[in-house]
Formats: C-alpha cells, structure tokens, sequence
C-alpha cells in the first residue's frame, strides 16, 4: 500500500509493521563487498547447521548486509545478511533473513526439488568456471526443503545439506547451507556468485548483487573470491538519516608517524579530513557528511596517504522523508478494538495531527507530539461499519499523508 504525501510530491512507503532492521540498530544500511567481490574465509572448525548462528566461524566471516532489488541498486524493504566461508571441504552459506512478522512467512511446499522457490526462500547461483555462462543453483525455503538445478532448467541432484530455522517472534528466520566442494571445485581464484530471496506477503525478490529479474543472467553475477590482501583499515556506517551523519574510521596502530586522509562522498558531495597518526596510535576518527534528501543514498568512504590510495569501502542506505506512517494491518475486521500505526518523525518534537475519516466526515481525531523516530497512534474502530476509511497525518507547514483501510465484516 502506498501513502500518498499531498502538496510536497509522492512519497511511497514501507506498509510493514516492523522495524527494518533488528531494534536499535537503524534503518537500512548496506555495506557492500569490495568491488573485487565477496571474500569467502577458509575456518579451522565447520559451523554446525543449526540456524542459531553462533559458531565461530561465522565470527570470522565477511558481512554482506542488504539486498537490492533491481540492478538500480534499490533497497528491499526487508534486512539481508549473509555470510559465506569454507573449510576446504565444504563451502557454507548462512542467510539470515528479517520479516514483518509471522504472516509474512509463506511455506506451502514440502519435498525435495519441489517448488520451492514460490515459498519465502532463498536462491545461491555459483558459476565456478567464472564463465559467465555456467552455473549451479540451490534452492532452500524457511522449512530447509530444497531444490537443486544445473544452469537453466537443468535438474541435477547434488549431495548437500540445508537447515532452517524461524524465530519464536515469527520477525526473522535463519537458513545455514552446507555444499560439498567435490560438488563445485577447488576453493581458489574468483566464482561467479548469486544469492537471492523470495519474499510473498509482501511480494518482493531481492539479491546480492543487485539482478535483472528472473536471476538466471549469469553476465550480472557478482563475485566470491578466496584471496584477499589484509587491510589495516575499516570503516562504519550504522545509520543514514535527513541532516548530519557520519562515518567511523578505523585502523591498526601505525608503524611510525604518518598522515592520512580520511573522505567521504555521499551523493555528490564530498568531505575530507587530515589526520596525524603518531608511531604506535590506532585510528579512531568520524568525518561528518550531509544528507539533504530523502531516498536511497550511495556512501563512498576511503583511507588515502600520499595521494595513494588505503582502502576503500562503499555503503547504500535509504533514507526515510521527514513523516512516515505504517499501519499495522491494511484490513480490519468489524468489531476489533483498535487500529495502530507507527509514525515515524525525521524531526522529534513535531506535532502531529491524526484524523480517522470515512466517506461521510471526521470520525475521530487525535494531537500528539512526536517525540523521536517512533511514536504510534492508536483509534478504536470497534463500533466501525464496514467500508472504506482513511488515517491522514497532518505536520506544521503543510505536510499530509493519508493511509487508506478497509473495515470488513468478521470471518
């Protein structure tokens, strides 16, 4: 569902009732692998496929948080992260994925090579030619059932394994994936490398990289690499918002005295700061950036000295407009005690103004001020008929959305 932004053009918004990411930790934002690709660790200790997490391995394993749908580079609603290593006999794969809720999860098939990929799932495409032509595709839904194919519509059935697990709060599940490497090939060089998930409730197919629809382009896969050259660097972007931000740099004491330059460039605009790093200091220095609008943000941030480049690291976030609303059911049974929407203010301390309308007037209103990203609003509709509703948000200066509801009789 959309809210239409009246007087100040369209702003389309999430209609998930659910934080973007796990509470605390923000909006969106994505890292994205080096342009070299993926990098897959090799483990002394397998991880054990239990959905849980919380082996070692996956300590020791590079984070890709956050999908894209399209090859725009756009953001999916919903979090991604994924992390990939080998222990020279298996390459393994963990994909935790975060929901609205239960409802959003869909799991209708049951059976190997079933179809698997129309139940909220995930999809690895491995092309270990790097040919850009060949590739092989496991399939596994938030059950762990699975499905196995070589390139295009070639069934084959490889020898690996898959679990899943689901959260108690049904707001994130868990797959772990195990391939044997006699299945692939030997762990070295460069792989073309895919990994996708299917969403229905909402419908929404995301990846890492970004892909045409469809996914079976091997031309558009990214890469896994199993070398890389140690970095003393790292950067850090935990959140994106309207106004100030900033990245965290990072870095490992300096061998003797040196200079760097830390920069950041976030849709046109750059900022640079000079640091001087002592013999013996480690780098632990913000650079402030700006962000002026609201919508999806591509973040660059590096490390230079000398006019050599360090390091390099790039970030992709959405940026939320100054008011957003998501209502927590788009459907309301006649009878129900309330309707609840969560509104989210850029700004805290902004009043709001929440009007419940039918087609025949006000039928109830509410004042409130916002007092920081999240507040909700609350209406009964238990004496509601059956209809068409509105909840419109009114801010100082102007600024309205309106979300659309329909009351229906009970089941």
């Amino acid at each position: 569902m959309t809210l239409a932004a009246l007087g100040l053009g369209a702003l389309v918004l999430s209609t998930e009732f659910g934080p973007l990411k796990p509470p605390g930790s923000g909006e969106v934002v994505a890292r994205l692998p080096e342009k070299g690709g993926l990098f897959c660790a090799q483990v002394a200790e397998p991880p054990v496929l239990d959905g849980k997490l919380d082996d070692a391995a996956w300590r020791k394993a590079e984070l890709v948080s956050g999908f894209f749908t399209g090859l725009e580079g756009t953001l999916s609603t919903a979090l991604t992260n994924l992390r990939v290593v080998h222990d020279g006999r298996k390459l393994y794969l963990a994909v935790e994925c975060f929901e609205a809720g239960p409802a959003s999860i869909v799991l209708n098939r049951v059976g190997r090579d079933s179809s698997v990929w129309e139940d909220t799932s995930v999809e690895v495409f491995i092309d270990t030619n790097c040919d850009r032509r060949t590739y092989k595709q496991f399939i596994a839904n938030a059950r762990g059932e699975r499905y196995d194919g070589l390139t295009r519509d070639g069934s084959k059935d490889f020898d690996w394994d898959a679990k899943a697990l689901i959260d108690p709060s049904g707001k994130k599940w868990v797959v772990e994936i195990a391939i044997p490497l006699f299945e692939l090939a030997e762990p070295k060089g460069v792989w073309g490398f895919m990994c996708g998930r299917n969403r229905y409730n909402p419908s929404e197919h995301s990846s890492w990289p970004g892909m045409p629809p469809g996914w079976h382009n091997p031309g558009h896969f990214g890469y896994m690499r199993f070398e890389r050259k140690p970095s003393r660097f790292d950067a850090r972007l935990e959140r994106l918002s309207l106004g100030k931000n900033e990245v965290l740099f990072l870095g490992t004491p300096a061998k003797a005295e040196e200079t760097v330059v830390l920069s950041v460039e976030a849709n046109g605009k750059r900022s640079e700061k000079s640091v001087r790093l002592p013999a013996g200091r480690r780098l632990e220095e913000k650079v402030e950036f700006t962000v002026d609008e609201a919508g999806t943000v591509m973040v660059k941030a590096a490390v230079g000295s000398g006019g050599r480049g360090l390091a390099s690291f790039r970030f992709s976030g959405r940026v939320l407009p100054p008011v957003s609303a998501e209502l927590a059911a788009n459907v309301v049974y006649q009878g129900e005690q309330a309707l609840e929407a969560r509104v989210t203010v850029a700004r805290a301390g902004e009043p709001v103004e929440a009007s419940l309308l039918s087609r025949d007037g006000t039928v109830a209103s509410e004042s409130f001020t916002a007092g920081g990203e999240l507040g909700k609003v609350r209406f009964s509709v238990e004496r509601l008929e059956p209809g068409d509703y509105v909840l419109k948000l009114a801010l100082p200066g102007g600024q309205e959305l309106s979300a659309p509801f329909i009351v229906v009789p009970p089941p």
